[in-house]
């Protein structure tokens, strides 16, 4: 058991998740331990936060991340450089269902560690930053779904991380890589929802 935790920790995996699921867990474990690639990908990385605690745990994972807000560039490049032995390649393009350049509107007010809140989508109704709605800028958009397929190519013997906290747009994502089937080469999904922003959509 001892053995186990130990690895739990190395492993940014929650213990609760051992406790809750023991053999799900440690079969998720062993898949992991015995990937051929271990792929991390950060949809909406932002200040990067997330993607320097998963890479300060496992500095071989091969990281992948998306962030087209133009203000986070120099601290991404930084904190890219700060770690130099882990294979990490930054997009700035936002993750969509197509390819094309589209509006990003940016988020007006931010907390010291989370730029956040900036988005592709007009329609928001209860946003929880302040967005200008009026002077967009264009980005260039891409087919995360045909991304995974033609250019990540992940197999099942890999271990896929997928981190994604775009604003609203996550749920005509997910919808096409369910749709498409690429949601199974995804051995974790961590998603930050955000129903409240959209009249359509519930929380269920």
């Amino acid at each position: 058991m001892r053995k186990e935790l130990s690895l739990i920790k190395r492993q940014l995996v929650r213990k609760s998740d051992f406790l809750r699921h023991p053999i799900k867990f440690l079969k998720r474990l062993q898949k992991r331990n015995n990937a051929k690639r271990q792929i991390y990908v950060d949809c909406g990385a932002n200040t990067g936060q997330v993607l320097k605690s998963f890479i300060e745990k496992n500095p071989n994972l091969e990281c992948h991340i998306f962030e087209p807000q133009p203000e986070l560039e120099e601290q991404l490049t930084a904190l890219i450089k700060e770690h130099k032995g882990t294979s990490i390649t930054y997009q700035k393009k936002a993750v969509w269902t197509k390819d094309k350049t589209l509006n990003f509107y940016l988020a007006t007010e931010w907390e010291e560690n989370h730029k956040g809140s900036s988005t592709l989508l007009d329609n928001h109704t209860n946003n929880l930053s302040k967005v200008d709605y009026d002077h967009p800028v264009e980005v260039e958009a891409i087919d995360f779904d045909q991304w995974i397929s033609k250019e990540l190519n992940p197999s099942k013997n890999d271990y896929f991380i997928l981190k994604m906290d775009i604003e609203g747009a996550e749920y005509d994502v997910l919808s096409k890589l369910i749709e498409s089937g690429n949601i199974n080469f995804i051995s974790e999904l961590i998603v930050e929802f955000h129903h409240q922003m959209i009249e359509t959509i519930s929380k269920q």
